[in-house]
Protein backbone atom coordinates (compact mmCIF):
# COMPACT_ATOMS: atom_id res chain seq x y z
CA UNK A 1 0.00 0.00 0.00
CA UNK A 2 1.56 3.42 -0.70
CA UNK A 3 -0.51 7.02 -0.19
CA UNK A 4 -1.40 8.65 -3.92
CA UNK A 5 -0.05 12.11 -4.64
CA UNK A 6 -3.20 14.91 -3.99
CA UNK A 7 -3.71 16.63 -7.62
CA UNK A 8 -5.40 20.17 -8.62
CA UNK A 9 -7.83 19.66 -11.16
CA UNK A 10 -7.18 21.81 -14.02
CA UNK A 11 -8.63 21.69 -17.55
CA UNK A 12 -5.68 21.02 -19.76
CA UNK A 13 -6.34 22.19 -23.32
CA UNK A 14 -4.60 22.66 -27.18
CA UNK A 15 -3.48 26.17 -27.64
CA UNK A 16 -5.62 25.54 -30.78
CA UNK A 17 -9.06 24.64 -29.66
CA UNK A 18 -12.26 26.03 -28.12
CA UNK A 19 -12.67 25.01 -24.92
CA UNK A 20 -15.24 22.97 -23.71
CA UNK A 21 -16.80 22.26 -20.50
CA UNK A 22 -15.82 18.81 -20.81
CA UNK A 23 -12.52 18.77 -21.16
CA UNK A 24 -10.89 16.71 -18.90
CA UNK A 25 -7.25 16.59 -16.56
CA UNK A 26 -3.98 15.92 -18.54
CA UNK A 27 -1.08 15.01 -17.12
CA UNK A 28 2.90 16.06 -18.91
CA UNK A 29 5.56 14.43 -18.66
CA UNK A 30 9.06 15.46 -20.16
CA UNK A 31 12.53 14.79 -21.01
CA UNK A 32 14.37 17.95 -21.13
CA UNK A 33 13.29 20.74 -22.27
CA UNK A 34 9.47 21.15 -23.87
CA UNK A 35 9.18 22.87 -27.31
CA UNK A 36 6.67 24.59 -29.69
CA UNK A 37 6.55 22.04 -32.65
CA UNK A 38 6.51 25.29 -34.79
CA UNK A 39 9.71 26.84 -34.00
CA UNK A 40 11.44 24.42 -31.65
CA UNK A 41 11.73 27.39 -28.97
CA UNK A 42 11.64 25.80 -24.89
CA UNK A 43 7.44 26.01 -23.60
CA UNK A 44 6.06 26.33 -20.47
CA UNK A 45 1.95 26.64 -19.37
CA UNK A 46 -0.10 28.58 -18.40
CA UNK A 47 -3.06 28.07 -15.68
CA UNK A 48 -5.63 31.11 -15.87
CA UNK A 49 -7.93 31.28 -12.87
CA UNK A 50 -11.12 33.82 -13.96
CA UNK A 51 -12.43 35.62 -10.42
CA UNK A 52 -15.45 37.16 -10.37
CA UNK A 53 -16.18 40.02 -7.49
CA UNK A 54 -19.11 42.38 -7.39
CA UNK A 55 -22.64 41.70 -6.98
CA UNK A 56 -23.36 39.91 -10.30
CA UNK A 57 -22.19 37.31 -12.70
CA UNK A 58 -21.44 36.44 -16.05
CA UNK A 59 -23.53 33.10 -17.19
CA UNK A 60 -22.70 33.08 -20.58
CA UNK A 61 -19.17 32.55 -20.06
CA UNK A 62 -15.71 34.29 -21.19
CA UNK A 63 -13.06 33.99 -23.78
CA UNK A 64 -9.88 34.38 -23.17
CA UNK A 65 -6.90 35.22 -26.38
CA UNK A 66 -3.88 34.28 -26.70
CA UNK A 67 -1.07 34.15 -29.36
CA UNK A 68 -4.12 34.67 -31.71
CA UNK A 69 -6.20 31.71 -29.91
CA UNK A 70 -9.06 31.72 -28.45
CA UNK A 71 -9.90 29.55 -25.41
CA UNK A 72 -13.20 29.54 -23.68
CA UNK A 73 -13.41 29.63 -19.48
CA UNK A 74 -16.24 30.43 -17.29
CA UNK A 75 -16.78 32.46 -14.55
CA UNK A 76 -14.82 30.92 -10.88
CA UNK A 77 -13.36 28.69 -13.65
CA UNK A 78 -9.68 27.44 -14.08
CA UNK A 79 -8.06 26.55 -17.24
CA UNK A 80 -4.36 25.02 -18.53
CA UNK A 81 -2.96 25.99 -21.85
CA UNK A 82 0.37 24.18 -22.62
CA UNK A 83 2.80 24.75 -24.96
CA UNK A 84 3.41 28.21 -24.72
CA UNK A 85 6.91 29.26 -26.26
CA UNK A 86 8.74 31.31 -23.18
CA UNK A 87 8.56 34.93 -22.54
CA UNK A 88 6.18 37.37 -21.97
CA UNK A 89 2.83 37.66 -23.93
CA UNK A 90 -0.39 39.81 -23.39
CA UNK A 91 -3.70 38.34 -23.63
CA UNK A 92 -7.25 39.64 -24.08
CA UNK A 93 -10.22 38.67 -22.63
CA UNK A 94 -13.22 38.97 -24.80
CA UNK A 95 -17.38 38.14 -24.71
CA UNK A 96 -17.45 40.13 -21.53
CA UNK A 97 -20.80 41.37 -20.83
CA UNK A 98 -21.81 45.09 -20.30
CA UNK A 99 -22.04 44.98 -16.70
CA UNK A 100 -18.78 43.27 -15.81
CA UNK A 101 -15.44 44.98 -16.16
CA UNK A 102 -11.94 43.26 -16.73
CA UNK A 103 -10.29 44.81 -13.58
CA UNK A 104 -7.02 43.07 -13.91
CA UNK A 105 -4.24 45.10 -13.28
CA UNK A 106 -1.94 44.09 -16.30
CA UNK A 107 -2.52 41.93 -19.32
CA UNK A 108 0.82 40.81 -19.41
CA UNK A 109 0.99 36.80 -18.60
CA UNK A 110 5.01 35.82 -18.01
CA UNK A 111 5.50 31.93 -19.38
CA UNK A 112 8.60 30.00 -17.57
CA UNK A 113 10.47 27.10 -19.02
CA UNK A 114 9.32 23.39 -18.21
CA UNK A 115 7.28 25.38 -15.42
CA UNK A 116 3.18 26.40 -15.50
CA UNK A 117 2.97 29.97 -14.40
CA UNK A 118 -0.40 31.23 -13.06
CA UNK A 119 -2.66 34.30 -14.03
CA UNK A 120 -5.19 35.37 -12.10
CA UNK A 121 -7.83 37.45 -14.16
CA UNK A 122 -10.33 39.63 -12.03
CA UNK A 123 -13.47 40.50 -13.51
CA UNK A 124 -15.84 42.70 -11.81
CA UNK A 125 -19.98 42.00 -12.13
CA UNK A 126 -22.17 44.55 -10.72
CA UNK A 127 -25.92 43.61 -11.27
CA UNK A 128 -29.06 44.06 -8.76
CA UNK A 129 -29.56 47.57 -9.86
CA UNK A 130 -32.53 49.86 -9.32
CA UNK A 131 -33.93 51.83 -11.72
CA UNK A 132 -37.21 54.49 -12.80
CA UNK A 133 -38.35 54.22 -16.13
CA UNK A 134 -40.45 57.56 -16.91
CA UNK A 135 -42.96 57.21 -19.49
CA UNK A 136 -44.96 60.08 -18.24
CA UNK A 137 -46.35 62.22 -15.31
CA UNK A 138 -46.83 60.05 -12.60
CA UNK A 139 -46.35 57.20 -14.34
CA UNK A 140 -42.83 56.06 -13.02
CA UNK A 141 -42.18 52.40 -13.17
CA UNK A 142 -39.37 49.98 -11.29
CA UNK A 143 -37.03 47.88 -12.70
CA UNK A 144 -33.69 46.12 -12.18
CA UNK A 145 -30.88 44.68 -13.96
CA UNK A 146 -30.18 40.90 -11.83
CA UNK A 147 -27.50 39.60 -11.51
CA UNK A 148 -26.85 38.42 -15.26
CA UNK A 149 -27.82 41.80 -15.90
CA UNK A 150 -31.27 41.33 -17.72
CA UNK A 151 -34.11 43.37 -16.91
CA UNK A 152 -36.91 42.60 -15.16
CA UNK A 153 -40.03 44.57 -13.55
CA UNK A 154 -40.14 44.69 -9.90
CA UNK A 155 -44.05 44.25 -9.34
CA UNK A 156 -46.80 43.04 -11.94
CA UNK A 157 -48.00 46.10 -13.22
CA UNK A 158 -50.01 48.33 -11.11
CA UNK A 159 -51.60 51.60 -11.34
CA UNK A 160 -50.36 54.46 -11.23
CA UNK A 161 -46.64 55.70 -11.03
CA UNK A 162 -43.76 54.12 -9.00
CA UNK A 163 -41.47 56.63 -6.58
CA UNK A 164 -38.77 56.57 -3.54
CA UNK A 165 -37.86 52.47 -4.14
CA UNK A 166 -34.88 51.77 -1.40
CA UNK A 167 -33.60 48.21 -0.60
CA UNK A 168 -33.81 46.34 2.32
CA UNK A 169 -30.64 46.22 4.35
CA UNK A 170 -30.21 42.78 3.23
CA UNK A 171 -30.80 42.99 -0.34
CA UNK A 172 -34.07 41.00 -0.29
CA UNK A 173 -36.67 43.62 -0.21
CA UNK A 174 -37.56 47.10 -2.15
CA UNK A 175 -39.93 49.66 -0.20
CA UNK A 176 -41.55 52.06 -2.77
CA UNK A 177 -44.31 55.11 -2.96
CA UNK A 178 -47.12 53.87 -5.50
CA UNK A 179 -48.67 57.23 -6.48
CA UNK A 180 -52.52 57.40 -7.56
CA UNK A 181 -54.98 60.05 -8.06
CA UNK A 182 -53.03 62.43 -5.77
CA UNK A 183 -52.66 59.60 -3.12
CA UNK A 184 -49.39 57.78 -2.23
CA UNK A 185 -48.98 54.74 -0.74
CA UNK A 186 -46.54 52.85 0.44
CA UNK A 187 -45.56 49.09 -0.30
CA UNK A 188 -42.89 46.73 -0.11
CA UNK A 189 -41.89 44.26 -2.48
CA UNK A 190 -39.58 41.13 -3.21
CA UNK A 191 -37.84 39.86 -6.14
CA UNK A 192 -40.17 37.31 -7.26
CA UNK A 193 -43.05 40.07 -7.53
CA UNK A 194 -44.16 39.54 -4.79
CA UNK A 195 -45.92 42.80 -3.32
CA UNK A 196 -47.78 43.81 0.09
CA UNK A 197 -49.20 47.49 1.17
CA UNK A 198 -47.27 48.56 4.69
CA UNK A 199 -49.48 51.58 4.58
CA UNK A 200 -52.64 52.49 2.43
CA UNK A 201 -55.14 54.32 4.15
CA UNK A 202 -58.39 55.97 2.27
CA UNK A 203 -57.99 59.25 1.96
CA UNK A 204 -54.41 59.35 3.77
CA UNK A 205 -51.26 60.05 1.59
CA UNK A 206 -48.12 58.27 2.46
CA UNK A 207 -44.48 59.60 1.30
CA UNK A 208 -40.79 59.33 2.18
CA UNK A 209 -40.15 55.62 3.25
CA UNK A 210 -37.08 54.64 4.85
CA UNK A 211 -35.61 51.34 5.88
CA UNK A 212 -33.77 51.11 9.34
CA UNK A 213 -30.11 49.54 9.40
CA UNK A 214 -30.95 46.83 10.69
CA UNK A 215 -34.37 45.96 8.48
CA UNK A 216 -36.58 46.01 11.66
CA UNK A 217 -38.93 48.79 10.66
CA UNK A 218 -39.37 51.04 7.99
CA UNK A 219 -40.10 55.23 8.72
CA UNK A 220 -43.32 56.97 6.65
CA UNK A 221 -44.68 59.92 6.48
CA UNK A 222 -48.28 60.52 6.43
CA UNK A 223 -50.77 63.00 5.97
CA UNK A 224 -54.18 63.77 5.70
CA UNK A 225 -55.10 64.79 2.19
CA UNK A 226 -58.16 67.09 3.21
CA UNK A 227 -58.11 70.32 2.21
CA UNK A 228 -56.65 72.66 5.01
CA UNK A 229 -54.60 69.67 7.01
CA UNK A 230 -51.83 69.66 4.35
CA UNK A 231 -49.35 70.88 6.66
CA UNK A 232 -50.37 68.51 9.07
CA UNK A 233 -47.55 65.37 9.50
CA UNK A 234 -47.84 62.04 11.01
CA UNK A 235 -44.49 60.28 11.70
CA UNK A 236 -44.96 56.89 11.46
CA UNK A 237 -43.17 53.02 12.07
CA UNK A 238 -44.58 50.36 10.49
CA UNK A 239 -42.59 45.96 10.39
CA UNK A 240 -42.43 44.96 6.69
CA UNK A 241 -44.73 42.40 7.03
CA UNK A 242 -46.99 45.35 7.93
CA UNK A 243 -47.65 44.83 11.42
CA UNK A 244 -46.65 47.37 14.62
CA UNK A 245 -48.09 50.37 12.34
CA UNK A 246 -47.50 53.24 15.15
CA UNK A 247 -46.99 57.23 15.20
CA UNK A 248 -44.06 58.24 16.81
CA UNK A 249 -44.59 62.19 16.07
CA UNK A 250 -47.84 64.04 14.84
CA UNK A 251 -47.68 67.66 14.39
CA UNK A 252 -49.32 70.79 12.84
CA UNK A 253 -45.73 71.10 10.96
CA UNK A 254 -44.98 69.41 7.62
CA UNK A 255 -41.87 67.37 8.14
CA UNK A 256 -40.00 65.89 5.53
CA UNK A 257 -37.45 63.25 4.12
CA UNK A 258 -36.54 61.26 7.09
CA UNK A 259 -33.49 59.22 7.49
CA UNK A 260 -32.21 57.01 9.63
CA UNK A 261 -28.91 57.55 11.86
CA UNK A 262 -26.37 54.32 10.84
CA UNK A 263 -26.63 52.98 13.79
CA UNK A 264 -30.53 53.60 13.73
CA UNK A 265 -30.27 55.42 17.33
CA UNK A 266 -31.70 58.71 15.39
CA UNK A 267 -34.18 59.71 12.81
CA UNK A 268 -33.30 63.43 10.93
CA UNK A 269 -35.73 65.20 9.12
CA UNK A 270 -36.69 68.23 7.40
CA UNK A 271 -39.07 70.21 9.73
CA UNK A 272 -40.97 72.90 8.16
CA UNK A 273 -43.02 75.57 10.41
CA UNK A 274 -42.57 79.60 9.84
CA UNK A 275 -38.84 78.59 9.62
CA UNK A 276 -37.27 75.61 8.18
CA UNK A 277 -35.14 73.28 10.25
CA UNK A 278 -33.64 70.24 10.41
CA UNK A 279 -34.33 68.18 13.29
CA UNK A 280 -33.83 64.57 15.00
CA UNK A 281 -35.98 62.17 17.43
CA UNK A 282 -35.23 58.29 18.36
CA UNK A 283 -37.18 56.05 16.90
CA UNK A 284 -39.82 55.86 19.83
CA UNK A 285 -40.49 59.13 19.91
CA UNK A 286 -38.31 60.84 22.39
CA UNK A 287 -35.73 63.29 22.79
CA UNK A 288 -36.47 65.67 19.93
CA UNK A 289 -33.98 67.96 18.51
CA UNK A 290 -33.11 70.47 16.25
CA UNK A 291 -30.14 71.71 15.01
CA UNK A 292 -29.08 75.66 15.28
CA UNK A 293 -28.34 76.16 11.94
CA UNK A 294 -30.35 78.12 8.73
CA UNK A 295 -31.48 76.69 6.06
CA UNK A 296 -34.12 77.38 3.13
CA UNK A 297 -36.64 74.85 2.13
CA UNK A 298 -34.46 71.59 3.13
CA UNK A 299 -35.39 68.34 1.96
CA UNK A 300 -33.97 65.10 -0.08
CA UNK A 301 -31.72 64.50 3.56
CA UNK A 302 -28.76 61.98 3.30
CA UNK A 303 -26.81 60.58 6.30
CA UNK A 304 -23.35 59.71 5.61
CA UNK A 305 -22.56 55.80 6.43
CA UNK A 306 -19.71 57.45 8.90
CA UNK A 307 -22.94 59.36 10.93
CA UNK A 308 -20.63 62.81 10.95
CA UNK A 309 -22.41 64.61 8.58
CA UNK A 310 -25.57 64.80 6.40
CA UNK A 311 -26.54 66.18 2.69
CA UNK A 312 -29.19 68.26 2.35
CA UNK A 313 -30.64 70.06 -0.68
CA UNK A 314 -31.92 73.94 0.01
CA UNK A 315 -32.84 76.71 -1.39
CA UNK A 316 -30.81 79.82 0.45
CA UNK A 317 -29.37 81.12 -2.51
CA UNK A 318 -30.56 79.06 -5.28
CA UNK A 319 -31.02 75.53 -5.52
CA UNK A 320 -27.95 73.40 -3.96
CA UNK A 321 -26.69 70.72 -1.92
CA UNK A 322 -25.12 71.43 1.75
CA UNK A 323 -23.29 69.62 3.71
CA UNK A 324 -24.13 70.09 8.22
CA UNK A 325 -21.28 68.47 10.16
CA UNK A 326 -23.00 66.96 13.25
CA UNK A 327 -19.60 67.57 14.98
CA UNK A 328 -19.29 71.47 14.62
CA UNK A 329 -22.10 72.79 12.91
CA UNK A 330 -20.75 74.15 10.09
CA UNK A 331 -23.04 73.93 7.04
CA UNK A 332 -20.65 73.58 3.76
CA UNK A 333 -21.96 73.63 0.01
CA UNK A 334 -21.00 71.40 -2.12
CA UNK A 335 -18.37 72.16 -5.45
CA UNK A 336 -17.99 75.43 -3.89
CA UNK A 337 -14.58 75.06 -5.87
CA UNK A 338 -16.59 74.93 -9.07
CA UNK A 339 -17.99 78.55 -10.76
CA UNK A 340 -21.11 78.53 -12.69
CA UNK A 341 -22.87 74.89 -11.02
CA UNK A 342 -26.01 74.60 -9.22
CA UNK A 343 -26.61 71.20 -6.99
CA UNK A 344 -29.37 69.34 -6.66
CA UNK A 345 -30.78 66.32 -5.53
CA UNK A 346 -29.68 65.43 -2.04
CA UNK A 347 -26.89 63.40 -2.71
CA UNK A 348 -25.21 59.56 -2.58
CA UNK A 349 -22.60 58.87 0.12
CA UNK A 350 -20.07 56.58 -1.11
CA UNK A 351 -20.57 53.50 1.06
CA UNK A 352 -17.33 54.26 3.56
CA UNK A 353 -18.89 57.85 3.76
CA UNK A 354 -15.41 59.82 2.44
CA UNK A 355 -17.23 60.85 -0.83
CA UNK A 356 -20.40 62.55 -1.74
CA UNK A 357 -22.26 62.27 -5.73
CA UNK A 358 -24.11 65.20 -6.57
CA UNK A 359 -26.00 66.10 -9.76
CA UNK A 360 -25.24 69.83 -10.86
CA UNK A 361 -26.71 71.76 -13.57
CA UNK A 362 -23.99 74.57 -15.82
CA UNK A 363 -25.16 76.66 -18.64
CA UNK A 364 -28.04 74.37 -19.33
CA UNK A 365 -26.15 71.12 -19.23
CA UNK A 366 -26.75 68.36 -16.69
CA UNK A 367 -23.49 66.92 -15.03
CA UNK A 368 -22.41 64.49 -12.23
CA UNK A 369 -19.75 65.58 -10.06
CA UNK A 370 -18.32 63.70 -6.91
CA UNK A 371 -16.71 65.56 -3.87
CA UNK A 372 -14.94 64.90 -0.84
CA UNK A 373 -17.21 64.47 2.50
CA UNK A 374 -16.84 68.34 3.19
CA UNK A 375 -17.82 69.40 -0.66
CA UNK A 376 -14.31 70.31 -1.96
CA UNK A 377 -12.31 68.63 -4.46
CA UNK A 378 -14.70 68.25 -6.63
CA UNK A 379 -14.42 65.93 -9.71
CA UNK A 380 -16.87 66.09 -13.05
CA UNK A 381 -17.29 62.43 -14.12
CA UNK A 382 -20.38 63.15 -16.84
CA UNK A 383 -22.25 65.12 -18.72
CA UNK A 384 -25.33 64.79 -20.04
CA UNK A 385 -27.12 62.65 -16.78
CA UNK A 386 -29.71 62.64 -14.98
CA UNK A 387 -29.78 62.50 -11.29
CA UNK A 388 -26.87 61.64 -8.77
CA UNK A 389 -26.41 58.07 -9.53
CA UNK A 390 -25.61 55.67 -7.12
CA UNK A 391 -22.28 53.68 -5.87
CA UNK A 392 -21.26 50.25 -6.51
CA UNK A 393 -21.27 48.39 -3.45
CA UNK A 394 -17.42 48.16 -3.15
CA UNK A 395 -17.86 51.92 -3.83
CA UNK A 396 -15.34 51.96 -7.41
CA UNK A 397 -18.53 52.66 -9.49
CA UNK A 398 -21.17 55.14 -10.47
CA UNK A 399 -24.54 54.17 -12.34
CA UNK A 400 -26.69 56.71 -13.40
CA UNK A 401 -29.38 57.58 -16.05
CA UNK A 402 -27.77 59.60 -19.23
CA UNK A 403 -29.92 61.34 -21.76
CA UNK A 404 -31.12 60.23 -23.43
CA UNK A 405 -32.28 56.51 -22.87
CA UNK A 406 -29.45 54.86 -21.34
CA UNK A 407 -27.94 53.72 -17.47
CA UNK A 408 -24.30 54.25 -17.37
CA UNK A 409 -21.45 53.13 -14.84
CA UNK A 410 -18.27 55.28 -14.74
CA UNK A 411 -15.37 54.38 -12.16
CA UNK A 412 -15.09 57.10 -9.23
CA UNK A 413 -11.59 58.11 -10.91
CA UNK A 414 -13.31 59.47 -14.27
CA UNK A 415 -12.48 56.73 -16.87
CA UNK A 416 -15.35 57.99 -19.03
CA UNK A 417 -19.06 56.76 -19.11
CA UNK A 418 -19.60 52.98 -20.24
CA UNK A 419 -23.27 51.71 -21.33
CA UNK A 420 -24.42 49.43 -18.71
CA UNK A 421 -27.70 49.13 -20.11
CA UNK A 422 -29.62 50.42 -23.42
CA UNK A 423 -32.97 51.61 -22.60
CA UNK A 424 -36.50 52.61 -24.73
CA UNK A 425 -37.35 54.95 -22.03
CA UNK A 426 -36.27 57.58 -20.09
CA UNK A 427 -34.47 56.76 -16.72
CA UNK A 428 -34.83 58.74 -14.17
CA UNK A 429 -33.06 57.02 -10.59
CA UNK A 430 -30.62 54.44 -9.97
CA UNK A 431 -30.20 52.55 -6.99
CA UNK A 432 -27.61 49.61 -6.26
CA UNK A 433 -28.32 46.90 -4.06
CA UNK A 434 -25.93 46.75 -1.10
CA UNK A 435 -25.96 44.70 2.22
CA UNK A 436 -24.91 46.09 6.11
CA UNK A 437 -25.44 45.86 9.15
CA UNK A 438 -26.08 48.76 11.44
CA UNK A 439 -22.57 50.91 12.91
CA UNK A 440 -21.64 50.19 15.98
CA UNK A 441 -20.97 53.64 16.74
CA UNK A 442 -23.17 55.86 18.91
CA UNK A 443 -23.95 59.49 17.75
CA UNK A 444 -24.51 61.85 20.49
CA UNK A 445 -26.38 64.97 19.85
CA UNK A 446 -25.67 66.56 22.86
CA UNK A 447 -23.47 69.76 20.99
CA UNK A 448 -23.78 73.34 21.20
CA UNK A 449 -25.09 73.65 17.85
CA UNK A 450 -27.95 70.77 18.68
CA UNK A 451 -30.85 72.12 20.61
CA UNK A 452 -33.16 69.86 22.32
CA UNK A 453 -36.61 70.87 21.58
CA UNK A 454 -40.44 69.77 22.42
CA UNK A 455 -42.53 67.55 19.79
CA UNK A 456 -44.95 70.27 19.71
CA UNK A 457 -42.55 73.50 19.75
CA UNK A 458 -43.20 75.90 17.03
CA UNK A 459 -40.71 78.59 15.53
CA UNK A 460 -42.57 81.43 14.12
CA UNK A 461 -46.38 82.09 13.85
CA UNK A 462 -46.61 78.43 11.34
CA UNK A 463 -48.89 78.38 8.41
CA UNK A 464 -52.62 79.73 8.42
CA UNK A 465 -55.26 77.34 8.45
CA UNK A 466 -56.26 75.71 5.26
CA UNK A 467 -52.55 76.34 3.14
CA UNK A 468 -49.77 74.91 2.81
CA UNK A 469 -46.17 75.57 1.45
CA UNK A 470 -46.01 76.99 -2.02
CA UNK A 471 -43.03 76.10 -5.12
CA UNK A 472 -41.33 79.44 -4.22
CA UNK A 473 -40.07 82.07 -1.43
CA UNK A 474 -40.76 85.60 -1.11
CA UNK A 475 -38.26 88.34 -2.12
CA UNK A 476 -37.03 88.36 2.07
CA UNK A 477 -36.43 84.37 1.54
CA UNK A 478 -39.73 83.93 4.29
CA UNK A 479 -41.70 80.82 3.50
CA UNK A 480 -45.11 81.68 0.58
CA UNK A 481 -48.25 79.75 1.77
CA UNK A 482 -50.76 78.40 -0.69
CA UNK A 483 -54.10 78.82 0.70
CA UNK A 484 -57.73 77.87 -0.52
CA UNK A 485 -60.60 80.14 0.73
CA UNK A 486 -64.25 79.98 -0.52
CA UNK A 487 -63.74 81.60 -3.42
CA UNK A 488 -60.50 81.69 -5.02
CA UNK A 489 -56.52 80.42 -4.18
CA UNK A 490 -54.38 82.98 -2.84
CA UNK A 491 -50.93 83.46 -1.64
CA UNK A 492 -49.95 84.69 2.05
Amino acid sequence: MFDMPAFRLTKVVSPIVWLSASVGVAGLLSCGDATDPDDGLPTGSLEVVLEIAGNGTDSDGFVFVLRDTTYRIDAYDTIQIDGIPVGEHQYQLGNVEAHCVDKTLSPIVQVNRNATSTKHVNVECYGMLLFKEWYGPYDDQIFYLDESGNSRKLTPPQPGGQWSPSWSPDGTMVVYVRIERYEQDVYVADLNGNMQALAARPGVSEESPAWSPDGEWVVYIARDTMVGSFSQSNMRLVRPDGTGDHSILASDRLDLSPVWSPDGQWIAFACWDAEFGLCFIRPDGTDMYRANVELSQPQHLSWSPDGSRIAIEEFTNGQQVMIFNLETGDLSPTASDVQDITTFGGGTWSPEGGHLAVGATSNGEFQLYVTDRDGTNSQMLANNVRWHGDWSPDGLMLAFGLTPLAINICTFEGSGPRLLFDNDNIVVGTYWQKTHTPSAAVYSLEVPHIARVSADQHFGSGPPLGCRPYSRLSDRGRMVFSCLTDNDQKHH
